[in-house]
Order: structure tokens, then sequence, then C-alpha cells
């Protein structure tokens, strides 16, 4: 919405959308972040300069994993089909913390 309303006065806005960063936060989560998102985390430094190069671009969807625009696209296709997949994710991690 700020983009949206905004834009024409110079407010520049960026949706970061990283998939998981190597970070505190991503250690602190526990298995969902074992499961889900640590064998595709990224450094700090690869968001980074993702966010700076889509700055540059003046590109408002910051996507610093390349699957992730698959999955935007995948939902954006069939978000029914998406959200079935998200929700074996869940079982699958519910089913490893028992």
């Amino acid at each position: 919405m700020l983009s949206l309303t905004y834009r024409h006065r110079g407010l520049k806005v960026h949706a970061i959308c990283p998939q998981g960063v190597r970070t505190d936060m991503l250690r602190a989560i526990g298995s969902a972040g074992e499961l889900v998102l640590v064998p595709t985390a990224i450094e700090p430094d690869a968001v980074a300069g993702a966010l700076f190069d889509a700055m540059d671009a003046d590109r408002f969807l910051v996507l610093s994993h390349p699957e992730v625009a698959g999955y935007y696209a995948a939902r954006a296709a069939d978000t029914d089909r998406w959200l079935g997949k998200m929700n074996r994710i869940q079982q699958k991690w519910e089913r490893a913390g028992e």
C-alpha cells in the first residue's frame, strides 16, 4: 500500500522475502527451521546484496532465493494446490516434533 499510495511522491518501498537466512533467529526456531529452512538458508550478506540490487533496479519484490520466485508463481497459478503442499510441510514438521 505504501508504494501504491506514495510512489509518485518519491517514497520507495521494497518487500524483502528471503526463505531462510543464517541468523540467530533461524537457529532459535528449532525443528521447523531445521526441516524447512536450514537446508537452503543463505548468509545475511546475500540478502543485503539482493536488496541493494532491487533498490538499484527500483524493484519492489526482493526474492533473495532464486526458488522463491517459483513459489510465488505456483501460489498465484493454483492457490489450493500451494496450500495443500504447505500443509503437508506443516504436518511433516509436527510429526518431527513428536
